[in-house]
């Protein structure tokens, strides 16, 4: 809704009640009637009111800040985390500038405690799905709430850097040739890179090893909610056809992007305005079909089934083995890359680099891609896409790029969206500032997320979709 009328929404805040803003706070009075969306609009269309807003319990202590040291360094790093965990980073940016501008009494210390909280969470950001769950408005009510004393977000902080770590030991074991092949039988069976390499089987066996140990219901804080049978499934290699995920609620942020594809793109990986009849005497059922060298991959169900079943997307429906050397093939192909970036100011090195990048990222969106749609373990394989996608980066002193917050999670990436199409358009789903590329695409947040789409979808179907990029 945010996303789809956002000037709509900022003229009804500007009309609240002068009398609300100075008696609750503006913030608290929006969150505590679960009016989130009417927030993310005030933040898009007025900074300075939103600037006001959100520093309005820290600005009296700026007027004699000496005694409040601590205070404001705490208030500070709990803010900028909350702001930066659901919002642009470029937008977070503008907010803390027009702050600081505003209180020239800041300048000694805003900018540099902002400066470290961004470097904190651009290093676990690629490891936390940016987005809030329909049930989880109380927990984002409690997180900006004054009487909160504690950081809600320090769990999810502390998640992600046990990711990071993980990640930064692969690449250290790989790099020591410590990490070949795997151990047990069915990941050993699995098919071998066209060199002969196993080492994608090697990691997904100790990610799942991993996942599994970090999940197990003995030292989950919710252990007598927590299902064991559960963390049992993390580390099982996929036997079964098909996994169905219900594109539910909790991924109602992906329902543009689906409707987009049915509707806009005419990839020729993709099987697409199928209608089939169900078992029973009902009417006909719509989805989409996404293939891999022609193997139906994954199916989209795009409206309701004929028993009322919730849209959903059933992927993984190709035995593991029939896709695994493929996806050894990327790993091996983007390891192996030559980034080191030009030390001069060569334009043709540059130029160079950035080509390098380009297809870089390429057969990175294929990697994950194929990594989401195989599905290899029956849980976790949102984990394997992500900790993947780090690996190659930090092989190449890269810093994996972050989210944008209308496109939170990666693995909802992955299965919504044709290969051919999914390469494309992969590096306009991350927040452009965290890619090293120079070619970045037009910020285009302002409009609906199915508005984003069909810019991408119009352009590519011209040859123009360079034509939503600028180069910095």
């Amino acid at each position: 809704m945010v996303h789809q009328s956002p000037k709509c929404l900022a003229l009804l805040i500007s009309s609240v009640n002068n009398q609300i803003r100075e008696k609750e706070g503006f913030i608290q009075f929006l969150l505590s009637h679960n009016k989130i969306d009417m927030l993310l609009a005030l933040l898009q269309n007025d900074l300075d009111e939103a600037t006001h807003t959100i520093f309005s319990e820290i600005i009296p202590l700026f007027r004699n800040p000496a005694p409040y040291q601590k205070k404001i360094e705490e208030q500070l790093n709990k803010l900028f985390r909350r702001l930066l965990r659901f919002n642009p980073i470029d937008l977070v940016d503008e907010i803390v500038a027009s702050f600081v501008v505003q209180n020239q009494a800041a300048a000694d210390i805003v900018p540099d405690i902002y400066k470290k909280i961004v470097a904190e969470f651009l290093l676990a950001a690629p490891f936390i799905s940016r987005y809030t769950k329909p049930n989880d408005l109380f927990f984002v009510r409690d997180m900006y709430s004054s009487k909160n004393q504690e950081d809600p977000l320090a769990e999810e902080l502390d998640y992600a850097q046990f990711c990071r770590a993980n990640v930064s030991n692969f690449v250290y074991k790989l790099q020591g040739n410590q990490l070949k092949e795997p151990k047990k039988n069915e990941f050993m069976e699995l098919p071998p890179s066209t060199t002969g390499t196993r080492r994608v089987a090697a990691i997904i066996e100790k990610i799942a090893e991993i996942r599994s140990a970090s999940q197990d219901a003995s030292a989950h804080p919710k252990k007598d909610e927590f299902d064991n049978d559960i963390t049992k499934l993390f580390k099982v290699l996929r036997t079964t056809e098909g996994c169905l995920t219900p594109i539910s609620e909790r991924y109602s942020w992906a329902a543009p992007m689906i409707t987009a594809v049915k509707l806009l793109s005419n990839a020729p990986d993709m099987v697409h305005n199928i209608n089939v009849k169900s078992k029973i005497n009902s009417p006909k059922m719509s989805h989409y079909i996404l293939k891999y060298k022609n193997l139906p991959i994954n199916f989209v169900q795009i409206e309701r089934d004929a028993g009322n079943q919730d849209r959903y997307w059933c992927h993984g429906r190709t035995e593991v083995p029939e896709t695994w050397q493929d996806i050894e093939d990327c790993f091996e192909k983007l390891m192996a890359f030559d980034l080191k970036k030009p030390k001069d100011n060569n334009a043709a090195a540059f130029e160079a680099y950035e080509k390098k990048l380009h297809e870089f990222y390429e057969i990175a969106a294929e990697l994950v891609w194929l990594v989401g749609n195989t599905t290899p373990l029956m849980r976790g394989t949102g984990t394997v896409a992500e900790w993947l996608l780090g690996i190659v980066h930090l092989q190449h002193g890269l810093e994996p790029p972050v989210l944008k917050t209308q496109f939170p999670q990666l693995d909802v990436l992955d299965i919504t969206f044709p290969l051919s199409d999914y390469k494309d358009f992969f590096t306009y789903f991350f927040e452009q500032s965290t890619l090293p590329l120079r070619t970045k695409w037009l910020d285009m947040s302002s409009i609906s997320t199915f508005g984003q789409m069909k810019a991408l979808y119009v352009a590519k179907k011209k040859g123009r979709l360079n034509s939503l990029k600028v180069r910095i």
